[in-house]
């Protein structure tokens, strides 16, 4: 609502399909395709989307924390540059030693200005869509993407109250 990107969705519908985020497809691809798998949560009164699981063969499956829009928090690691970018003319024009790309995980996208694909975000106010991407991907992979619970607006709620029962106590014995 206020045009900084916190949240991206993990997963859109379109015309009764379902189709994954950049993120969540190349973070699928590099674990060999394991099966995207929706969990509820065990409570039959909360019936909203929990966590999208990647199971993976012999290993712990990787949750991926979602709210109700199927959306996940980006894990910002910092201002923008918090990975390395390489320019793709240096690439083509084989500027950039093979040893610096082989076995790295590779976005291409755009950084510059006039081409529009500059987001405000909590951490800066222009910031490459790519880095985004970048961000969501290495959450998934470090499983450190965090969740909002479920019981967070009642402490807030609860924390509210508090407070404004302080001031109604204290404030008269302080003027």
């Amino acid at each position: 609502f206020d045009g900084i990107s916190r949240r991206v969705p993990m997963l859109v519908e379109y015309r009764g399909g379902y189709y994954p985020s950049l993120a969540l497809e190349m973070a699928r691809v590099l674990l060999g395709r394991p099966a995207l798998r929706p969990v509820y949560p065990d409570d039959p009164d909360y019936g909203a989307l929990e966590w999208l699981e990647l199971a993976r063969a012999g290993r712990p499956a990787l949750r991926i924390p979602v709210d109700e829009q199927a959306a996940s928090l980006i894990p910002y690691r910092g201002a923008q540059g918090s990975f390395r970018y390489v320019s793709a003319a240096d690439v083509l024009a084989g500027r950039v030693p093979v040893d610096q790309l082989n076995g790295r995980i590779v976005l291409f996208g755009t950084t510059a200005p006039g081409l529009m694909d500059l987001r405000a975000t909590p951490v800066g106010s222009t910031y490459a869509g790519v880095e985004i991407h970048a961000n969501l991907l290495a959450g998934i992979l470090d499983q450190a993407i965090v969740q909002k619970p479920a019981y967070l607006l009642g402490a807030e709620v609860l924390l509210l109250l508090v407070c404004a029962v302080l001031l109604v106590v204290v404030l008269p014995i302080v003027s």
